[in-house]
């Protein structure tokens, strides 16, 4: 935009600002006619300055900081540059009220990355910082392929001499493609054939972000990315989230009615956000979708807005007719004026769209069951709804469990029992349990016998609940995969488990892991890419392929895999760890001894010194990692770990006495992590001892 645009930007918005809403679109009308460029920049500028809620969407800007900064024309980056010492910016993407958005390359991951600044006028703004870093905290509680994800918050000192420059900004994730509202002005409209991927996507994102307590505040076709897969199709990503609302106790009631007006809820435009202003908002993309229309028309005011609103909902099938009926009582619903007669959550979305045959399932069935009783007459009941409360321990385990350390397992216990305590019929809080006492025992967080029998329990009341579901099948599948006593009887639930539903990344994880740990590496490949496919950011599906890596000894494999787990969970110990032991299989010993510094930081001590013991070994340096063995079995005698860790420390050095010993302790206490002793790369020097061919006899494993 050349500065003569500049100036009449910001003349006409300094007028346009302070006016009332008939006023300033009288004005804009007038000013801009002929111009429909200039009519979008500065309906784009005060909208924004208008609803701004979140730093993330881009901070509420003062009319004066707004000035200073549409009125300087200048660029925060330059290309080339190398912003706090790791960014290499690339190029110049957009920019907005917050500042700009560049493409940059990570220099320590080789990744490309998106950038996002906080304007240098906002940068010294100590409360905004704070605000910012908050924000990124919730920002990073979602982990899913269809949300985009905000890496960490950095700050760059630029300028010189007396003109210092303090420029914050945002990592991203940099998603390169078009946005669905683009797609609809491009095809006019989308037919619910071509639209139902794209749906299906964005209610998993949506649930996933609603699971981790984060209301969006401003879904639109808009903040919808488009971005080609490898593999053909399009990966649906929701963007912009407005993260600062972050529910507490189930909403976000008295916060700003942030968001675009045109899919905003009518208690969203009075000032009341929950999760079931998302649904509406939600419906609104639907119609757009089907129809290729908003169905409400812009209002004069806001008043007339929410009057709109709190009438019957348009129907697309005015506009589309012969429109699936699912697709118009679907849209309907969510279009409901009073919140509670909308779908419960995206999920339920997508059942109604999907609900024509599984109800005439139901019917027949009522029907058929009346008659066998010799009924005049019949009722169809719909099941009745869970707990509110039982849902949302249910929403708050699933959060703990993905964390996988062992505050979070514990707490993901409590909620998912509860959660039945509640609803003892609930299946899938069941299956929640199952899982969070398998991982215990995994992890050596309680005795895994202990853990391994509620885990059996939790699996079996599951499976007893409607005839078992893929995921309870799947768990007990897990669950059996991990007990000495029976880890090859696991197989046929697992058979079973994907049989029933092939697109459940959970599953593919539990089997891959089970694969892995039986020796059957390349169908343990396939299971944990096919899971991949369906979850790209599950950081437990990568981190379990970078093991395969390992164990296959595929040392170049496992180091890129090992630094994509960097990318996509920098704030893990177990990351820090991975990539170290990378480095090591690579021969870079000092660099692997950093990122177990790194490591430790994140709390995963006794875990780093098996690390750094394995490491200082295998440089020469026999007597550190003596002195870390020592250590180290000091503390796994009180406080049990994986003895698989311990075990491979004492290979690394030699000593095979101990090496035994542990994995003999390691058979007496069910730890199913001495499983993977027949691979371990550290173990290679016991192969001609006898006594660990006979450990190898004990543990199940054929002459």
């Amino acid at each position: 935009m050349t500065s003569e645009r500049w100036g009449e930007l910001k003349s006409l918005f300094g007028r346009a600002v302070n006016l009332s809403p008939d006023e300033c679109s009288r004005f804009i009308a007038e000013a801009t006619a002929g111009d429909p460029e200039l009519e979008r920049s500065l309906r784009s500028l005060i909208a924004h300055d208008q609803t701004a809620g979140s730093l993330l969407d881009g901070p509420i800007l003062t009319q004066d900081r707004i000035m200073e900064y549409l009125g300087s024309g200048v660029r925060t980056f330059r290309e080339g540059e190398i912003v706090a010492g790791r960014f290499r910016v690339q190029k110049f993407l957009g920019e907005g009220g917050m500042g700009e958005v560049y493409r940059a390359e990570d220099l320590e991951l080789g990744d490309a990355v998106a950038l996002k600044t906080l304007h240098p006028a906002l940068s010294s703004n100590e409360a905004l910082i704070r605000q910012l870093k908050q924000e990124t905290q919730i920002a990073r509680r979602v982990t899913h392929p269809n949300v985009s994800r905000v890496f960490d918050l950095y700050r760059h000192d630029a300028g010189e001499g007396t003109n210092p420059r303090a420029i914050a900004f945002l990592t991203m994730e940099l998603l390169e493609g078009e946005s669905l509202a683009t797609r609809i002005r491009r095809q006019k409209r989308l037919t619910p054939l071509e639209a139902m991927p794209i749906v299906e996507q964005m209610a998993n994102g949506l649930t996933a972000a609603h699971a981790a307590g984060i209301i969006h505040r401003d879904l639109k076709s808009g903040n919808v990315l488009l971005v080609d897969t490898a593999v053909g199709g399009v990966r649906a990503v929701l963007v912009d989230f407005g993260l600062a609302s972050s529910m507490a106790g189930g909403s976000a009631a008295g916060v700003l009615a942030a968001g675009t007006p045109a899919y905003a809820s009518p208690e969203q435009l009075s000032g009341t956000v929950t999760e079931a202003s998302d649904v509406f908002s939600f419906g609104v993309i639907l119609f757009e979708m089907v129809t290729g229309q908003l169905p409400y028309a812009p209002a004069a005011t806001l008043a007339d807005a929410v009057k709109q609103r709190e009438g019957a909902p348009p129907s697309p099938a005015r506009l589309v007719p012969g429109l699936d009926q699912r697709w118009e009582a679907a849209i309907l619903a969510c279009l409901q004026p009073d919140p509670v007669r909308r779908p419960a959550n995206a999920q339920e979305i997508l059942r109604r769209l999907n609900s024509r045959e599984e109800t005439r399932r139901k019917v027949a069935g009522v029907i058929a069951a009346s008659l066998l009783l010799g009924g005049s007459g019949w009722i169809a009941s719909r099941p009745r709804p869970l707990s509110p409360e039982a849902v949302k321990s249910f929403r708050r385990g699933q959060d703990f469990a993905q964390r996988r350390n062992e505050a979070g397992l514990r707490n993901a216990i409590a909620e998912f029992e509860n959660a039945v305590r509640l609803e003892p019929r609930y299946r899938d809080a069941w299956v929640g349990v199952a899982d969070a006492y398998s991982a215990m025992a995994n992890y050596n967080f309680m005795p895994p016998r202990t853990a391994l029998v509620a885990a059996r329990q939790a699996a079996a009341r599951a499976n007893a609940i409607g005839g078992g579901s893929a995921r309870s099948l799947g768990v007990m599948g897990y669950i059996l995969s991990i007990d000495l006593r029976d880890w090859r009887s696991a197989e046929p639930y697992f058979v079973r488990a994907v049989a029933k539903d092939p697109k459940d990344p959970t599953i593919r994880l539990w089997h891959g892991a089970s694969l892995g740990r039986s020796g059957r590496f390349e169908e343990a490949f396939v299971e944990l890419r096919a899971g991949i496919d369906l979850d790209p950011m599950s950081f437990t599906l990568n981190h379990q392929l970078a093991s395969q890596y390992f164990w296959t000894r595929r040392y170049v494999e496992y180091h890129e895999q090992a630094r994509y787990l960097l990318r996509l969970q920098p704030y893990e110990g177990s990351t820090h760890l991975t990539y170290a032991r990378s480095l090591e299989c690579l021969g870079r010993y000092r660099e692997a001894l950093i990122a177990v510094e790194e490591a430790s930081k994140f709390g995963a001590t006794a875990t780093s010194v098996c690390f750094r013991g394995a490491i200082e070994a295998a440089m020469g340096d026999l007597e550190a990692a003596r002195r870390d063995a020592r250590e180290v079995r000091a503390y796994w005698q009180s406080h049990p770990f994986q003895s698989m860790l311990l075990a491979g420390l004492y290979g690394r050095i030699g000593d095979r006495d101990a090496a035994i010993e542990v994995l003999n302790d390691g058979l007496e206490k069910n730890d199913s992590t001495i499983l993977l002793a027949r691979f371990n790369p550290y173990l290679d020097c016991l192969w001609q001892d006898a006594r660990f061919r006979e450990f190898l006899r004990r543990t199940g494993w054929p002459d």
